[in-house]
């Protein structure tokens, strides 16, 4: 069964306000968790992004964001490596 254009626009749609969402509250985290945690949800944004093209049929969609999973997950988990293993938790501006 595949579903309507209308599926796609309002995923598309509030992925888009998530990331924009992120993009907002990302540049204000001063801790590095938080960093890394708010940079995870923008990205989690442009895998429904991708499963949402999937949606419409187009098996490339489901390709991309299966690599995207699996490149997201391999460089955040050495950012929060890196995060933990630092001696100062905060991230400072200059």
């Amino acid at each position: 069964m595949k579903p309507d254009d209308s599926t796609f626009w309002v995923l598309g749609g509030l992925t888009v306000a998530l990331i924009f969402l992120m993009m907002i509250y990302y540049p204000l985290q001063r801790d590095a968790k938080k960093l890394v945690a708010y940079s995870t949800i923008a990205q989690t944004g442009v895998s429904y992004i991708t499963l949402a093209y999937a949606l419409l049929g187009h098996t490339v969609g489901l390709q991309i964001a299966l690599y995207q999973v699996v490149n997201h997950a391999v460089v955040k988990a050495l950012a929060f490596a890196q995060s933990a293993a630092s001696p100062t938790p905060s991230v400072r501006l200059t």
